[in-house]
Order: structure tokens, then C-alpha cells, then sequence
């Protein structure tokens, strides 16, 4: 797919031009950790909210503080739901259950640095 390496017309070198950048910044996307976490969090948000219906709201105050910048809850069948501080910025505010199949929604307001509140 890469353009530089094609014989062919202009229209077939558009299409492949067009591959090649796909392909690139998949490539920067997945070989960066930090991005690559998002990434993935993001997939599994948007396949929570088609496959799975949202089971309960929670507080965020109802959530454990871990003091590390995660926050957890505990599930009716033992497990937990897990969600970070990182995510919360990244409006992903859905968490699955580490053992079962349930979700919830974290109900959270967002600071602003001029003490503004922003409700989610």
C-alpha cells in the first residue's frame, strides 16, 4: 500500500495514498503505550454501550478513592469496577465488572481551574 512503491493511475494512487495513511496512524496509535491504553478503552466503551445496557449509576463519591488516581466499586457477584482519573478527563465514564458482564455509568462533575463546575 505504500504510494511511493505503486505503478499505476491517479485514482488507484489516491486509494493507496489514502491506505498508507490509515495504516501509519494506526501504527503511531498502537506502538505508544499511553495511546494504545486510550485506544483500547475507547473500543471497549463503545462495545459496552452497544452490547451491554448499563446496570446501575453510581456516584463517584460512592466509588473508592485508591489514591493513586483510580477509583473502584464493588459488583453484587464480588467483582469490582475499575475506572481512573485518566478516563474520567477522557469522558469514559463507563466500567465493566472484572468478573462478570455488568456495567455502570459513573456519574462525575468535572473542576474547572476557575471553580466552575461542568456536571457528566
Amino acid at each position: 500500500w505504500h504510494p511511493d512503491k505503486l505503478d499505476c493511475n491517479s485514482k488507484q494512487n489516491a486509494d493507496a495514498s489514502q491506505m498508507y495513511n490509515r495504516i501509519d496512524k494506526a501504527w503511531q496509535t498502537l506502538s505508544n503505550d499511553e495511546s494504545r491504553r486510550r485506544y483500547d478503552k475507547q473500543i471497549k466503551e463503545i462495545k459496552v454501550n452497544q452490547e451491554y445496557p448499563i446496570n446501575e449509576d453510581v456516584d463517584i463519591d460512592d466509588m473508592e478513592d485508591n489514591e493513586d488516581g483510580n477509583y473502584t466499586y464493588g459488583c453484587r457477584c464480588g467483582g469490582t469496577y475499575n475506572i481512573s482519573e485518566n478516563d474520567l478527563e477522557a469522558n469514559i465514564n463507563i466500567a465493566t465488572c472484572t468478573i462478570c458482564s455488568l456495567t455502570i455509568r459513573i456519574l462525575y462533575t468535572i473542576q474547572d481551574s476557575d471553580d466552575d463546575s461542568n456536571p457528566v
